[in-house]
């Protein structure tokens, strides 16, 4: 009987440990938003699932007019130009 009051703290310890162990291995852990982002961009082929909006009717560039980067729908590229029209989408 004595032995086993001896012993009965130190398997309480052991098992305190490994329930411990077990619950902080199992808790899920969150991803913050960027990195959550980042893996999303990873996993998304980068020839579809996105689609941009493009401009097809555009001003080209020029030195003395005030120009927007956007996307040029022809090739799918970023242009820059103004007077941006005729609004459509392209991969």
């Amino acid at each position: 009987m004595n032995y086993f009051l001896r012993c009965l703290p130190i398997v309480a310890v052991i098992v305190f440990g490994a329930l411990t162990v077990l619950t902080v291995s199992n808790k899920e852990k969150k991803l913050s938003p960027i990195l959550e982002a980042n893996v999303d961009a990873l996993a998304t082929d980068e020839s579809g699932g996105v689609s941009y909006i493009c401009y097809t009717t555009f001003t080209p560039a020029d030195w003395f007019h005030e120009d927007q980067y956007f996307i040029n729908c022809y090739s799918c590229a970023p242009d820059k130009g103004r007077d941006l029209r005729d609004k459509s989408s392209c991969n």
